[in-house]
């Protein structure tokens, strides 16, 4: 009778510990489900950012390298841009700021800092060439090519916390030099 007690009691111990091993696992397997669901929604938003980002620049480098003011055309253009990628950078921060305050601290200064930039640019794109000021499109495109260069650092940073390398939107620089080829191919930069 003592023998299956404690034969039952040793069953019981074993079903115990093999439920809380199961249970830890399934918890683990949550939270890392949960990070890679905001890694996932943050890297979507930064790459929607960056394309429209992109086309910004690009365009607004054009302008800049043509005799004569931005047309409405251009302006037009300019302006879905930048309103499309105010809104992606913005989503892909509020889902970053939970996490990684100090790494979205950093990309939102570098990004306002691009807006007080696009002010002064756009004041440039309304003179004609010979009364712009020299640089302004090296100042603007250097500018632009940093704060990609950053986002893709930091991204990068944050996607290394991730042990799912197999999907694609993880691969953030491939993401993103397929963008930059695209532009430079359409725009013929």
């Amino acid at each position: 009778m003592v023998k299956i007690s404690a034969l039952i009691s040793l069953l019981c111990l074993m079903i115990m510990a093999y439920s809380g091993y199961g249970l830890f696992l399934g918890w683990t397997n949550y939270r890392q489900a949960t990070r890679l669901g905001l890694i996932q929604k943050m890297t979507q938003s930064f790459a929607d950012g960056l394309k429209n980002f992109m086309f910004e620049r690009g365009r607004m480098n054009v302008v800049l390298s043509k005799e004569q003011p931005i047309s409405q055309e251009n302006r037009s253009f300019l302006n879905e841009r930048r309103s499309a990628a105010d809104k992606a950078f913005e989503a892909g921060l509020l889902v970053m700021e939970d996490v990684f305050p100090e790494k979205t601290k950093t990309l939102r200064k570098d990004y306002e800092n691009i807006h007080y930039l696009r002010i002064k640019i756009d004041e440039q794109a309304e003179k004609p060439l010979r009364q712009r000021e020299a640089g302004a499109k090296k100042i603007w495109f250097d500018s632009c090519t940093d704060y990609i260069n950053t986002v893709i650092t930091k991204i990068n940073v944050i996607r290394q916390l991730s042990r799912n390398q197999s999907n694609i939107s993880y691969c953030f620089d491939v993401v993103v030099d397929h963008w930059v080829m695209m532009t430079l191919q359409r725009f013929k930069c």
